[in-house]
């Protein structure tokens, strides 16, 4: 299990269950969590007016809809399996995985924030957070 979020992309486990496995679950996953990652894209770079306003108009239905179908698809799989542990983990931080909704100077993903204090560090051994 990684320790990124259920939300975030490129939501590495669930990619990986999809491409691996084929798991249809984990496919229809992708596609909603992209919707709102597109969405995102749309605004990026926009006052975090404009980006709240987005994100409330369009992205808040899709995600309003996607906690009831994960805990939908979490009740018709094994418990153990590794796609129950990721819908558990996303579940389980559902109120931070969607912060963004309601501040729009918070980003969706910690991408953005990771390349921009990537050139701040000058040794791997004092920032973790550069090099994987």
């Amino acid at each position: 299990m990684t320790a990124r979020p259920l939300l975030e992309p490129p939501a590495p486990t669930v990619c990986e269950l999809a491409r691996n496995t084929k798991s249809p679950i984990a496919e229809a996953a992708i596609r909603r969590i992209a919707a709102f990652h597109a969405i995102e894209a749309t605004v990026r770079g926009a006052s975090p007016q404009a980006r709240l306003a987005a994100r409330q108009d369009y992205s808040a239905p899709i995600i309003a809809a996607l906690k009831p179908w994960l805990d939908k698809q979490l009740s018709m799989i094994s418990s153990g399996s590794r796609l129950a542990e990721d819908i558990r983990y996303g579940l389980a931080h559902w109120e931070g995985l969607t912060r963004f909704l309601d501040d729009g100077w918070l980003e969706l993903d910690i991408n953005p924030v990771e390349n921009a204090i990537r050139p701040v560090c000058f040794d791997q051994k004092k920032c973790s957070v550069c090099w994987p």
